[in-house]
């Protein structure tokens, strides 16, 4: 992908990586938004959606740093997290958000 670019849909490769590793049915992908450091997609499983992330950067450790404090803040009860489906290298899937 070309340093800028931001991808509207993810790739049918794309999609079975991140349904294989999470175990869910993808029916579709609905792009969001992007920023500096990722892209953002809805991932429409039958009923259910969750979201997807695709990294941008080339910091490997970014998406399971993020896991892990969501899933410290969500150990306090204190507001509400979405819970980590998937966290690699390459993506970050989260239950369904909004």
């Amino acid at each position: 992908m070309v340093e800028g670019q931001v991808p509207k849909e993810l790739s049918r490769e794309q999609l079975e990586r991140i349904a294989g590793a999470t175990g869910l049915r993808v029916d579709r992908a609905e792009y969001l938004t992007s920023g500096a450091a990722n892209h953002v997609f809805r991932l429409h499983c039958g009923r259910d959606s969750v979201v997807a992330k695709l990294s941008m950067t080339d910091k490997a450790d970014l998406f399971e740093r993020e896991a892990h404090a969501l899933r410290h803040l969500a150990a306090t009860g204190t507001v509400p997290v979405p819970g980590v489906l998937l966290a690699t290298p390459d993506y970050l899937s989260l239950e369904g958000v909004g």
